[in-house]
């Protein structure tokens, strides 16, 4: 019988990390084709997608209700989804700070996530640059992951005034827990490599 071989857990994590990072860059590329295509040529596929909130202040911004039992009405903090058919340049470009921010930040950390896993299979992985990439990347989530945020929410903002007639209102969706809540697991698990790797070199000393 063949010997169970043991599973290389940090390969198939860096095997992971590799195809998740060329296949948000072909995503990106293919939406951003998609895009440049339907403004140049005329086609219904340059669109672009807005949230607006349902109520601001109480009142209404989207009176319509066609669908909804007379009980019902749009949430205060719902958002509904519009689209801007034969967008311009400018809104193009406003609706793609909604989600080519947070398409690149999420290349970029899989990207220092495949470096750091392939430099520790290589070398010793308790080493001061494992410790670096480490704070580094949570340096990347914890400010990126605000920051796409914010900016999604500006442009957000901003391209509602193409839709509404009352003008522009924003809709907060979400608060990017994600990111943050693995911004501060990648600074914990630097310091806790980090103090494993001082006691290794007190314990080399005393030997």
């Amino acid at each position: 019988m063949l010997a169970n071989k043991r599973t290389d857990w940090l390969r198939e994590f860096q095997t992971g990390m590799a195809v998740a990072t060329v296949v948000m860059a072909l995503v990106t590329l293919g939406v951003l084709a998609v895009g440049v295509v339907g403004l140049t040529g005329g086609t219904n596929a340059g669109t672009v997608q807005v949230r607006v909130p349902g109520t601001v202040a109480d009142q209404p911004v989207i009176t319509a209700t066609e669908g909804l039992s007379d009980r019902a009405a749009v949430a205060a903090d719902g958002g509904i989804d519009v689209v801007i058919t034969d967008p311009t340049l400018g809104e193009y470009g406003l609706s793609l700070l909604t989600w080519l921010p947070g398409y690149c930040l999420i290349m970029v950390v899989t990207g220092m996530l495949f470096t750091m896993i392939r430099r520790a299979r290589r070398t010793d992985p308790f080493t001061a640059a494992t410790v670096t990439t480490l704070r580094r990347l949570g340096s990347v989530a914890l400010i990126g992951g605000v920051a796409v945020q914010l900016a999604a929410m500006l442009a957000n903002y901003a391209l509602s005034g193409s839709v509404l007639a009352s003008g522009t209102a924003g809709a907060f969706d979400y608060f990017p827990w994600g990111w943050v809540l693995g911004g501060l697991a990648a600074y914990t698990v630097a310091d806790i490599m980090a103090r494993g790797r001082r006691m290794r070199e007190d314990l080399d000393g005393v030997i």
